[in-house]
């Protein structure tokens, strides 16, 4: 039985199709099978959120064509079931209810807005690599609008973390507006960010500097594809893959003095990630140097995937 889940952030649209089982003598324990269909596209819906507080038109437009795209693909695999969640600048803009009904009104997928909790919850469940032990893990996942950081708690048994309203989209359009960047406004996203790590509830802060450290979503992998040497993107290699802190470091001065054009030739990057690339290492790079962490092991697994072993409540 074929499900889909759409995963519609501020910089990329994702669809994971893939088969669904449950586990043995359980009727809610799900089980992510064959994967058939696993598509990403930069599709930009949060363009200019942080500073309107709407999407614009152009990226409605732009999303919209997606959705059409996944509503063919589902069809054709036959998928009985679509979920379809929506985070950080579908959470931010006004008009976000009004877009997604006309997603409805013309495609039939119903997309639910989910708040930064359940995010942290489904990319922790989705995220973390089968050898990996939920209680010595936490989930980095960095985003367009938003950064969530996930730990398991031992004394609740559950899943639990922080949502910070910073991420790859957003950093750039409020601080690295040259091309390329002034060192000025560099420095001034670093200390952005880290006084947004020092607001991190101080009981999480203890279990980032203490738990070994998952990141997902497009920066860290992308960066490990580029450290990998690899031109096209390999989730088998990517998967598992130990970025430490130095090599991050490093790569982050590079990006940086590049323009938007050098980094678009990499054929990693390409345009859908060349002009916010920097930002999300500096996010990842700055929240590695404040919990002293020296490494982190890198996921091309996600919120899609959580999706999909616990779908949210509402959806069909």
């Amino acid at each position: 039985m074929y499900e889909a889940a759409i995963d519609i952030g501020t910089n990329t649209m994702l669809m994971l199709v893939a088969d669904i089982s449950y586990e043995a003598n359980s009727s809610r324990l799900r089980r992510i099978g064959e994967v058939v269909e696993d598509h990403i596209d930069f599709v930009r819906l949060g363009q200019g959120v942080h500073q309107n507080r709407s999407f614009a038109p152009e990226a409605m437009q732009r999303s919209l064509k997606c959705f059409h795209k996944y509503k063919e693909i589902c069809e054709r695999r036959k998928v009985s079931k679509v979920h379809a969640v929506a985070t950080s600048a579908s959470r931010d803009a006004s008009n976000s209810k009004e877009f997604y009904d006309r997603v409805y009104s013309e495609t039939g997928i119903r997309v639910q807005i989910i708040p930064g909790a359940l995010e942290a919850r489904l990319s922790f469940l989705g995220g973390l690599l089968p050898f990996q032990k939920p209680k010595n893990s936490v989930i980095l996942d960095i985003g367009g609008g938003s950064t969530e950081f996930v730990a398991f708690s031992e004394k609740n048994q559950d899943v639990y973390g922080q949502s910070v309203d910073i991420g790859s989209v957003r950093a750039t359009e409020m601080f690295l507006k040259e091309n390329p960047y002034k060192k000025s406004s560099l420095e001034a996203m670093e200390r952005h960010l880290k006084q947004l790590w020092q607001g991190i509830d101080l009981s999480l802060q203890l279990e980032l500097r203490q738990k070994e450290w998952t990141g997902i979503a497009g920066t860290p992998t992308t960066l490990a594809g580029i450290s990998l040497g690899l031109q096209t993107f390999d989730a088998k290699r990517i998967d598992g893959y130990r970025l430490d802190r130095c090599m991050v470091g490093d790569l982050y001065e590079s990006l940086a003095i590049q323009t938007q054009a050098q980094r678009a030739a990499h054929p990693l990057m390409g345009t859908g990630r060349a002009d916010i690339m920097v930002a999300g290492v500096a996010v990842l790079y700055t929240a590695m140097e404040f919990f002293g962490k020296p490494d982190i092991i890198i996921s091309s697994r996600g919120l899609r995937h959580g999706v999909l072993l616990e779908p949210p409540t509402g959806l069909s």
